[in-house]
């Protein structure tokens, strides 16, 4: 048996990369591997449950895998984690589908493959030129003939968009979108990417992830880690500060205002990097 006969393994797999990275054995061993790495518990859980309900004892059942009982308790404890041998043997044993072994909860706080905020199919249009003589640009990279779907890929390079194990991981490849609407004056702009992961940066800083919300007076500037403040931008420096809010919507000692963001691109789907 292969990992990549299990239809129960593929679907939880998917939950953890895109369903299109995941074509071929090799690929599914990737996902497995990764999953044993950031979810050794979950693993060791549904192993235990699993055997307890066969009936069976640790001591018979580690002899029929060929390993000490110490080694066999690791497992279930999650200090360890089998070969991959051992778990298609595992699941032989058992008598059941190895995708079981790898069942995850319902908690959204599994899910590290999203589509990121994704509302509209975007109009393709060239940025290679822009990117490849813009130094400032190092960690964006373009990849020639990608497809209509995506133009470039970010890698993710902070912790600051994600939260309790939910978001989008450090290392992390972040394929982006660009569309025209950026060429088409602030407010229409703003109006497109709201709600959505953009790629950004204030002042000629350094290009973040970072969700955007429109309340239709203020732009919000939000990181997904509880402890990065929310950023509140004006439209013009004419604008009121907001009550209460003063300093969030101030940057460098000025207001926050949007002459001062560029946007890049959108967020449209992160897949973990397993190199």
């Amino acid at each position: 048996m292969k990992f990549s006969d299990s239809v129960l393994l593929f679907e939880q797999m998917s939950r953890l990369l895109p369903s299109d990275l995941l074509k071929g054995e090799d690929e599914i061993i990737g996902a497995v591997k990764l999953f044993l790495t950031m979810y050794p518990d979950i693993f060791a859980e549904n192993l235990k449950i699993l055997r307890t309900k066969k009936g069976i004892n640790q001591v018979p059942f580690s002899k029929q895998l060929g390993v000490a009982q110490t080694t066999y308790s690791s497992w279930e404890t999650g200090s360890h984690v089998p070969r991959l041998s051992k778990i298609l043997l595992i699941s032989e044993l058992l008598g059941i589908d190895v995708g079981e072994l790898f069942l995850m909860p319902d908690a959204s706080s599994i899910q590290y493959s999203l589509p990121v905020f994704v509302k509209d199919d975007f109009i393709e249009i060239k940025l290679q030129n822009f990117f490849k003589d813009n130094i400032q640009h190092h960690q964006i990279r373009v990849v020639d003939n990608f497809s209509k779907k995506y133009q470039f890929v970010f890698k993710n390079t902070d912790d600051e968009m994600i939260e309790q194990g939910y978001g989008i991981p450090k290392n992390s490849n972040v394929y982006c979108t660009y569309d025209h609407c950026f060429n088409n004056g602030l407010l229409g702009c703003i109006q497109k990417v709201d709600g959505k992961v953009i790629l950004m940066r204030i002042a000629g800083g350094p290009v973040l992830l970072r969700e955007i919300k429109y309340d239709g007076t203020y732009i919000r500037i939000k990181a997904w880690k509880s402890e990065i403040e929310d950023k509140l931008c004006l439209f013009d420096e004419n604008q009121p500060l907001p009550k209460g809010n003063e300093k969030s919507a101030m940057f460098l000692n000025a207001p926050l205002v949007a002459s001062k963001i560029e946007i890049f691109g959108i967020a449209q789907k992160v897949v973990v990097d397993l190199s």
